[in-house]
């Protein structure tokens, strides 16, 4: 499969609604222009370029990604190039591209998107020279919420959370990328703080976490909680929105299942 016609499957799937159709269009030249060959090995990234001692973080004074003309740059190449420079951001937070978080990523190309040997190896190469910039995540996940109804945004915000997961650790530099991503994208702390709690599984308390209840939540209000999140993510809602969107939000829902599945068997709840 193609670049382009991959990126359209990709947001289509990850956002719906007409950016799925617009997105699959002129997409390809933008990725293209920036193709490597790359194999996942862990690399260390150069240092971040420097102005007057302190290192360049502002946008604008940031370089901005392959392809990327700002004003005369469609909306879709824009949106596209977005959702890239979010993923090359977590990726390189902490300043080493892990050759695990590779390897998810590459996985989920497969997969989830059908995307070929070929591809893949175009894919991983363009965020690779994404990750070698110096730019504002900040302003990119900006951009990127224009387009993004709530749901798509907790789809996109659980994917770059799985990313810094991958290598079984999750950094302060990985943490403080996807905090900032997320207080952009207008998701609540609680909610936050159950997907991270979802993927660590740390401690006694991370199913009530993925929950959002406490320790010493009734049985009833335990059913209560996981219904209304199962409500709230199960893959059905998703239905028709292409299997990219079915996949993200049958990862989340196995994630709730999974977490109310402990607390019974905590609790001895039938």
């Amino acid at each position: 499969m193609g670049i382009s016609k991959w990126i359209g499957t990709l947001l289509g799937g990850l956002w719906g609604g007409p950016w799925g159709a617009i997105l699959g269009y002129g997409v390809g030249a933008v990725i293209d222009s920036a193709v490597k060959k790359a194999e996942p090995v862990e690399e260390s990234l150069p240092p971040r370029r420097k102005t007057n001692g302190r290192s360049s973080r502002r946008a604008s004074s940031a370089v901005p990604p392959p392809g990327y003309n700002g004003s005369t740059a469609g909306q879709a190449d824009e949106f596209t190039i977005c959702v890239c420079v979010l993923i090359a951001g977590v990726m390189k937070s902490d300043g080493v591209l892990r050759p695990e978080e590779i390897d998810l990523v590459s996985r989920r190309l497969r997969e989830n998107y059908h995307f070929d040997s070929v591809g893949v190896q175009r894919m991983i190469g363009f965020i690779k020279e994404l990750a070698q910039g110096d730019w504002s995540v900040e302003e990119f996940a900006l951009r990127a919420r224009h387009h993004l109804r709530m749901n798509a945004r907790r789809n996109l915000l659980f994917f770059l959370l799985e990313i810094a997961f991958a290598n079984g650790k999750y950094e302060y530099s990985e943490k403080r990328v996807i905090h900032a991503i997320a207080t952009i994208f207008e998701l609540r702390e609680a909610e936050l703080k159950a997907m991270e709690a979802g993927l660590e599984r740390l401690g006694d308390d991370w199913a009530y976490q993925v929950l959002e209840i406490r320790r010493d939540a009734t049985d009833a209000e335990v059913k209560k909680a996981y219904r209304r999140l199962a409500m709230i993510h199960h893959p059905d809602k998703v239905s028709g929105q292409g299997e990219v969107a079915e996949a993200a939000a049958t990862r989340k829902f196995q994630t709730i299942h999974a977490a109310y599945d402990a607390i019974k068997k905590e609790r001895g709840i039938d």
